[in-house]
């Protein structure tokens, strides 16, 4: 069974080999950053096959000296990716800013890693968290009756983000739950 991180980099080349990247110079730059998080990975002793967000925090925090922020946010998305092939092929559990994004319902990445940065990481996620998509009171009545009405067939697109808006409206005044 393979595991990463591994000694040689094989997943580092295996994962460089199937991308298709323009630049000659490109895949230089992708290996050098993937390395470093893999160091970082190495050295925090992260049990095998998984990779936690105090992980990839380090990582930020350290290659930020190093790079300008928005070089370290370009290369925190090219590891983000890998951590995507990495969950894809077997090797590691779950993708750690995938799980952030998720738990956090927030939809780019680059808010977390912003946020996993900051002097005070916790504090600096909780102020994304967003209220769960029809997660109301009557969450569950406006999600019926849009899947009701793209049944029928119409597209139901414009009313669906009114319907979300209203739903966050909902959950963001909880004395109107009665």
């Amino acid at each position: 069974m393979r595991t990463w991180p591994d000694t040689d980099g094989s997943a580092i080349t295996r994962y460089l080999r199937q991308l298709r990247l323009r630049c000659p110079i490109s895949p230089i730059y992708y290996r050098q950053a993937l390395r470093s998080f893999q160091e970082v990975v190495v050295r925090r002793k992260c049990p095998a096959s998984q990779v936690n967000r105090d992980a990839v925090g380090a990582w930020l925090r350290e290659r930020a000296t190093h790079w300008p922020m928005s070089t370290l946010l370009h290369r925190a998305r090219i590891v983000n990716r890998f951590l995507d092939f990495l969950v894809q092929d077997g090797l590691i559990a779950s993708n750690p800013i995938a799980a952030l994004r998720a738990e956090y319902s927030v939809r780019s990445s680059k808010s977390i890693l912003r946020a996993l940065i900051a002097p005070k990481p916790g504090r600096a996620l909780e102020a994304l968290r967003q209220f769960p998509p029809f997660g109301s009171v009557l969450g569950e009545l406006m999600r019926d009756h849009i899947a009701l009405m793209r049944n029928r067939g119409f597209r139901y697109e414009t009313e669906a983000r009114w319907l979300l808006r209203f739903d966050r409206f909902l959950q963001g005044h909880p004395e109107l739950a009665k």
